[in-house]
């Protein structure tokens, strides 16, 4: 029996010193993780920034596609000849452009919103509608019988995301007009 008291004892004392040892070991521990806490911190606040970054560098893209077509059509209706096609309006929403002309015959209509379809980034060209112009109009274009029409420029990526188009069309900075007379 006494041989199992010291067997006891001497187990007691072994699980006692070995506790001590690895509460010592614990607290070295917590210490460590607590210096690595505030660079632990600052790495987790630099990768929320950095996604961040790149989610405002993505939206601005995508916001800024639509001026970047409204530049490039600008650019070329200012070196387009005009062929006999006055422009009246222009339309620009994200990823389409209305225009409205008027011309002196359907040929000259065709052949600018051919050229306008040619133009880096156009995916589709389209006239949506066309008709004898008023005779105000008729004065301004400086012919009589001109011809007035609607045309209409699909450009890259116009199915890219429908949620973000819809609440785009929704907003009232949505489209950009320009009424006058550009030729």
């Amino acid at each position: 029996m006494l041989t199992g008291c010291t067997a006891v004892g001497a187990l007691a004392g072994y699980q006692a010193f070995d506790k001590a040892r690895l509460d010592a070991q614990r607290g070295s521990n917590e210490q460590a993780l607590a210096q690595l806490a505030a660079p632990l911190a600052e790495h987790a606040n630099l990768l929320r920034a950095r996604d961040r970054q790149r989610d405002e560098a993505a939206r601005a893209k995508r916001l800024a596609e639509p001026l970047t077509y409204l530049r490039d059509l600008l650019d070329a209706l200012s070196f387009e000849p005009g062929g006999g096609v006055l422009l009246q309006q222009l339309r620009q929403r994200e990823h389409e452009t209305e225009l409205v002309a008027t011309s002196r015959a359907h040929l000259d209509s065709a052949q600018w919103l051919k050229r306008l379809s040619a133009i880096h980034g156009v995916t589709g060209a389209e006239m949506s509608e066309s008709h004898h112009a008023s005779p105000k109009a008729n004065s301004v274009a400086g012919s009589a019988g001109a011809i007035e029409f609607g045309a209409r420029l699909h450009w890259e990526g116009a199915t890219k995301n429908p949620a973000t188009k819809a609440a785009l069309a929704a907003s009232p900075k949505a489209s950009v007009d320009h009424t006058g007379g550009l030729k």
